[in-house]
């Protein structure tokens, strides 16, 4: 491979990544893991000669990547999806149909970190819904002793790992729960859905905004 191409591939990578961070918001995370496959995409050029069989193959890549990249905020974001897929019926907060207008009696806030009163652990809400949203089965094996609680609004908690291993998403009713500042919170897959933290919760990413407007 002549040298002066190689120069040239190397000159794009860094303009390339400024690029990224500038006109896409995906997390650290995805945005490495992305980075990486362009950048690996770029060894159809490498080595002594051309390997034009894989061509095709990896310009396709390269192309789905890039495009990853620069998707703007409308466009998906795997949290959204994993929902979509698993919550077909919408159950426990996890609809994506938007919450608009915002019901009066709905204490708490998408983002807002909470605790949970009765087992002590740590968490921040992804999700509510007016009324317990889930399984007659669901809700006879958990609630089936206190059925006021079915009446009431329900939360989908992120649970803190440092107070439950495993990444634990939960489903709580309000009166289970009190709102707790200055905390911030331990999950896998919390940057899917908040992009940062202002001291006193979490600001939702654009998706999570547009099925929560008002919070």
């Amino acid at each position: 491979m002549p040298r002066g191409l190689q120069f040239l591939l190397l000159l794009l990578a860094v303009p390339l990544q400024y690029l990224i961070c500038q006109w896409t918001s995906p997390s650290t995370n995805e945005r490495a893991e992305l980075i990486k496959q362009i950048s690996e995409s770029f060894t159809i050029f490498s080595g002594s000669m051309f390997e034009w069989q894989k061509w095709p193959e990896k310009i396709v890549n390269w192309i789905s990547s890039l495009r990853l990249l620069l998707e703007d905020d409308d466009g998906e974001c795997p949290a959204e999806e994993v929902i979509k897929f698993q919550a077909k019926n919408g159950y426990f907060g996890m609809s994506t149909v938007p919450r608009t207008p915002r019901p009066k009696h709905i204490k708490f806030y998408v983002g807002q970190v909470i605790r949970h009163k009765l087992w002590n652990y740590r968490g921040v809400i992804i999700g509510w819904d007016e009324t317990m949203t889930a399984s007659e089965q669901w809700r006879q094996t958990n609630h089936q002793d206190k059925k006021h609680r079915h009446e009431m609004p329900n939360y989908a908690i992120l649970v803190d790992a440092r107070d439950r291993t495993g990444n634990q998403i939960t489903y709580v009713p309000e009166e289970n729960l009190e709102i707790i500042t200055s905390t911030k919170i331990v999950h896998q897959i919390l940057e899917e859905y908040f992009n940062e933290f202002d001291g006193s919760r979490y600001l939702p990413r654009p998706w999570l905004t547009k099925v929560y407007p008002h919070g």
